[in-house]
């Protein structure tokens, strides 16, 4: 019984499911990030009063925000050009934080002693850590890596074999 406790253990210590924990979480984030963006698309009126950023109105960077939250949230769903996709919803996530702190967010008190500005800090975490670690092996970005590694291999031998003839 210890034996097969003592194994056990350590096949649970060890065995990791780094692809499959990485698709949970590009799953939860683009979830996230697809609601937030159709909640304020859902109440833009309401959104579109928050002052605009890099010299635009506020409805104009409301749409902006909206529509780069929609696109990249689909594209990180997928696991398609994530760390491309990444790029903008940091930028935005870090506006939100900035606007929170500066107390122009819409919602400003404590819920169970979280501060406002500390959601769009989590989803700037976890965004950073795709653009680390990518977006693992069951995505659409791992896919065609691979086979864009396959055409470019079969080619360059096709061109060999061309070379000799």
């Amino acid at each position: 019984m210890m034996k097969i406790a003592k194994s056990l253990f350590v096949y649970l210590s060890t065995h990791t499911y780094s692809n499959l924990s990485r698709l949970f979480l590009r799953l939860f984030i683009g979830v996230i990030l697809l609601q937030l963006g159709v909640n304020q698309m859902a109440n833009f009126e309401s959104f579109s009063s928050l002052p605009g950023l890099c010299g635009m109105e506020g409805c104009t960077t409301v749409s902006v925000v909206i529509a780069v939250e929609l696109i990249c949230s689909m594209l990180i769903i997928l696991g398609l050009l994530t760390r491309v996709a990444i790029i903008p919803l940091i930028i935005i996530m870090a506006s939100a934080v900035g606007m929170a702190m500066n107390g122009m967010a819409t919602a400003t008190g404590e819920v169970f002693g979280l501060q406002p500005m500390m959601l769009p800090m989590l989803i700037c975490g976890i965004l950073v850590f795709f653009g680390i670690a990518g977006p693992g092996k069951i995505s659409l970005d791992y896919i065609l890596a691979r086979y864009i590694v396959s055409y470019d291999s079969s080619s360059t031998e096709e061109e060999k074999t061309l070379e000799e003839a």
